[in-house]
């Protein structure tokens, strides 16, 4: 027993070693292969990766040959579908008479199976199993030895820590991988508003940038300049709250993406200035949906407004005056 221990320990620390010195996933589970191999003098080892829930599993490894990925049914393998519900070692000593096997003892015969034995491993991961070290032999098998089994375990427990490293690694460079991502497009959107920014700054007309509830993110000097405000001081704060009257039922279908105003889609709205003095703008409103913001663009047009009601005024006037006249004309 002692001996036993001894070697058991020895061909454990190689097998340790030998992982340490070449650590990529690749190297891992050729080694867990050839250590299977020789450990069980076995014809046959593959390395499955399973992910629980998912329909189908992944042979990576087979013998010493990595396979870049054969997609296997698990339904159709009852083997590993029981060891994904006990996560233990399962030695199934006939195949073809094996009750676990049953369901597709047909399929096996038909298909002339060189394996008439098989062991299998789960590789576990935080509780889960993650893939399965996978012995089929050519001869039926007697009972395991327990020490036989302990050293597959033990193998088992390695090659699966290195797989949950090699796979948070793997999640490390995804992670990475968008951030570089969302990274490079919040710098062309910074470019892009750039540009809009160049463009808006000298501009005659004013220009306010809102999100979808109108807070204020960005107003250009002619607009600042229309609403007479600073623009330190509205930016961050609600355009509606400068809208007053009639007009804040207007703005407010606008901001939630009904169309308002003119076939062209320019609407009056009423808004008061520092002062609290009525500005009659001239407004169109849109959504930036793939930004999430709403671009109001307005000139003041209070004066011509004024002009065109007293216009109005004076049309009247004259109107009524000539149809009340009694003189004809």
């Amino acid at each position: 027993g002692f001996k036993e221990r001894q070697l058991a320990h020895s061909a454990l620390t190689d097998f340790v070693g030998e992982i340490a010195a070449k650590p990529q996933l690749h190297d891992v589970l050729r080694t867990a292969v050839l250590g299977m191999r020789e450990l069980f003098e076995i014809d046959r080892v593959s390395v499955v990766i399973l992910r629980p829930g998912e329909e189908f599993g992944h042979v990576v490894m087979e013998q010493e040959r990595e396979l870049s990925n054969v997609a296997i049914q698990v339904a159709d393998y009852p083997e590993l579908m029981e060891l994904m519900r006990t996560r233990e070692p399962l030695v199934i000593s006939d195949v073809l008479h094996h009750s676990l096997l049953s369901g597709v003892r047909e399929r096996l015969e038909e298909a002339d199976v060189a394996h008439r034995s098989a062991v299998l491993f789960p590789l576990l991961l935080k509780g889960e199993v993650v893939g399965a070290l996978f012995l089929r032999g050519e001869q039926t098998m007697a009972v395991v030895e327990d020490r036989l089994l302990g050293m597959g375990r033990l193998i088992a427990s390695v090659t699966s820590v290195a797989i949950g490293h090699a796979l948070e690694q793997n999640v490390l460079k995804t992670e990475q991988k968008i951030l570089r991502r969302t990274q490079a497009d919040k710098e062309e959107q910074i470019e892009t508003l750039q540009e809009f920014s160049d463009f808006f700054e000298k501009a005659n007309d004013g220009f306010v940038v809102t999100d979808k509830a109108g807070l204020i993110r960005y107003v250009n000097v002619s607009g600042a300049g229309v609403l007479s405000r600073d623009r330190d001081v509205i930016q961050g704060t609600s355009f509606g709250r400068l809208v007053v009257g009639d007009s804040r039922t207007i703005f407010q279908k606008a901001l939630d993406g009904h169309k308002v105003g003119d076939s062209q889609g320019y609407v009056d709205l009423t808004v008061t200035d520092h002062e609290n003095n009525e500005i009659v703008l001239s407004a169109t409103i849109r959504h930036l949906y793939e930004r999430d913001t709403v671009l109001i663009g307005f000139r003041d047009v209070t004066h011509m407004r004024r002009l065109e009601a007293e216009l109005r005024n004076t049309k009247e006037f004259l109107e009524n005056l000539i149809q009340s006249s009694v003189d004809a004309i």
